[in-house]
């Protein structure tokens, strides 16, 4: 999954997953780990390994969490980001002319985190600039 993972999710951070995309992810996640791990010997049978077990071998770690990562991550480095630079201008522009009101990024990204979460009170102070 070292090469894979990351041609995979390339520019991740700006997405926006639906559940159906995450499903899809998870299957071609679970087809690789299928390739790669290949079937059992059990009772004299060659067997397809079951999703449980590859979770088990996966040790939990699946591409939709750390793709999560990746944009929680990405968050805190725009809130870092100096204010002249051109990704920080684009994440708090105010757009014009819609019910929201909302910034033309920062609301996309900042509506997929829960309302209680706050990035900046909780990693700013442990995460290197």
């Amino acid at each position: 999954m070292t090469l894979i993972r990351p041609v995979v999710s390339c520019g991740a951070e700006g997405w926006t997953l639906t559940k159906k995309e995450e499903q899809t992810l998870l299957i071609f996640e679970r087809k690789i780990f299928r390739r790669i791990y290949g079937p059992k010997y059990e009772n004299g049978d060659w067997k397809s390994r079951t999703n449980r077990e590859l979770d088990e071998m996966s040790k939990g770690e699946i591409i939709v969490k750390w793709i999560k990562g990746q944009r929680i991550n990405w968050l805190g480095h725009l809130e870092r980001m100096e204010e002249d630079r051109m990704p920080r201008k684009i994440f708090t522009q105010e757009l014009e002319g819609t019910r929201r009101g909302s910034t033309l990024l920062g609301m996309r990204l900042l509506d997929a985190f829960p309302t209680t979460y706050s990035y900046t009170t909780r990693y700013a102070a442990t995460t290197p600039c």
